[in-house]
């Protein structure tokens, strides 16, 4: 493993561990054993938004409106931590009941990994730029890709449809808010 991406992750999780908001799963632990990383986190029951969206359908426009704002103020707490989460989707959203939680707060992926098929149409354009660092730019874009996901059932690939256009009763405020992030 290389070791300066070991010291980077421990860093990160440490960091990722002092974060305790309703809407951000807690680190609670990190070590290494037989030269590998683990992480453990506070235990939540619920499911990925991800998974709640392809199995029951999509959200209805204020249930969206009411998991964005969550995420948001998870976000936002993370984000006056100094904590970047960097690769948000509706995969690292975890259901609760009514509430939710962003998992996977500002830690980086192994060198040469992959990013996750999954995650790729909610990642800010941006991000390919050379020398472009975690900012919270990148959080708000993946924010509002995922609530047009949520709200539509389709991830925001190439250019999308309006949100109004797949789904007439998606209210125009909620829609333009889409939009705009």
């Amino acid at each position: 493993e290389d070791p300066v991406y070991l010291r980077t992750l421990r860093r990160e999780a440490e960091e990722a561990g002092r974060l305790s908001d309703m809407h951000v799963l807690r680190a609670v632990a990190i070590g290494e054993h037989a030269g590998r990383p683990w992480l453990a986190v506070e235990y939540t029951e619920g499911e990925l938004l991800d998974r709640r969206v392809v199995q029951e359908g999509v959200l209805a426009p204020a249930e969206a409106v009411a998991v964005a704002i969550q995420v948001a103020r998870g976000l936002r707490y993370a984000h006056s931590h100094g904590c970047i989460h960097g690769s948000l989707g509706p995969a690292c959203i975890i259901m609760s009941g009514g509430l939710a939680k962003v998992v996977d707060t500002g830690l980086t992926p192994p060198p040469g990994a992959e990013r996750a098929p999954a995650r790729a149409p909610y990642l800010a354009p941006e991000r390919e730029a050379p020398g472009s660092a975690p900012n919270v730019g990148w959080d708000l874009y993946a924010l509002g890709a995922t609530t047009y996901f949520i709200l539509t059932g389709r991830p925001p690939e190439g250019t999308p449809p309006a949100p109004r256009e797949l789904r007439p009763e998606i209210p125009d405020g909620t829609a333009h808010v889409v939009r705009r992030l």
